[in-house]
């Protein structure tokens, strides 16, 4: 695998151009580059501390960090290259690159998957969110929310586990 990772860096990279296998360009971006938490949402709403918040304002909180990442680019590209031989079997390989201009291009190798559904799976499976993906975007900002901790001061636990004063 070492020596196809280091020919797809170097010479493959513009010969698998033509096996690229996308209906555009996809972005990936960390999931851990957004603040999803309901601070950020009172900050961005300029709301009252005991205002509540609802899930409608956390997916439009999160939706507005999306935007202009994915739109200015920023994230990683995602390159699935259909790979098929000479008996039309098939599969997808897959990788991320940052393209830093003439620093290079940065390339992760994902991996062989059978389809480009099933490469765009592992990545959202490894933390990462996609910008074609807006039927499922909803659903994943609020289970990658932070919610707050409830915190009760009236009951403290000392080192034992134990409620102290009992």
């Amino acid at each position: 695998m070492h020596l196809l990772e280091k020919w797809l860096e170097e010479d493959g990279w513009d010969l698998l151009g033509a096996a690229w296998e996308a209906e555009g360009e996809v972005v990936a971006l960390p999931v851990g580059a957004l603040e999803l938490t309901d601070s950020r949402v009172r900050d961005d709403l300029d709301l009252e501390g005991a205002a509540s918040i609802t899930d409608t304002m956390r997916i439009q909180c999160g939706r507005s960090q999306l935007s202009p990442e994915f739109d200015e680019g920023h994230g990683v590209c995602v390159f699935p290259f259909l790979m098929r031989d000479r008996h039309g079997q098939s599969a997808v390989l897959g990788c991320t690159a940052l393209l830093m201009g003439q620093a290079g291009t940065y390339a992760e190798w994902h991996g062989l998957f059978r389809t480009v559904h099933d490469f765009r799976d592992r990545l959202r499976g490894q933390g990462y969110w996609l910008n074609d993906e807006d039927d499922l975007l909803d659903g994943a900002l609020l289970a990658h929310w932070e919610r707050p901790k409830k915190v009760r001061d009236s009951i403290k636990k000392g080192p034992s586990g134990k409620r102290s004063g009992s």
